[in-house]
């Protein structure tokens, strides 16, 4: 369906409905096609709708790029983001061991 291979990949991501934001977009060049789609959903996660990535030859936005990592034609292996946990700090636990 599309080439992977295709060279310098642009990624574009908006800010989410906040108008003020100091940074209201962010952008990234990757040198595959394939390597900014695997970015924009692995490091994304699911909510792809302010993402758009452009190529010399085609615009994907949100629902396409999800279509694309999860196509069997996908040349690079899938590592979907880990869940992230509460934020554990060990200095707690070490400052609770010096005053006992």
């Amino acid at each position: 369906m599309f080439d992977y291979a295709e060279t310098n990949a642009e990624l574009y991501i908006t800010a989410k409905y906040d108008r003020w934001s100091r940074t209201p977009m962010t952008y990234r060049r990757f040198e595959t096609l394939a390597l900014a789609i695997a970015f924009a959903c692995e490091e994304r996660g699911i909510d792809l709708s302010h993402t758009t990535i452009r190529t010399d030859v085609i615009d994907m936005h949100g629902a396409d790029i999800r279509r694309c990592y999860d196509a069997q034609d996908f040349p690079l292996p899938r590592h979907p983001r880990k869940k992230r946990g509460p934020a554990r700090s060990d200095s707690s636990a070490a400052f609770k061991q010096e005053a006992g």
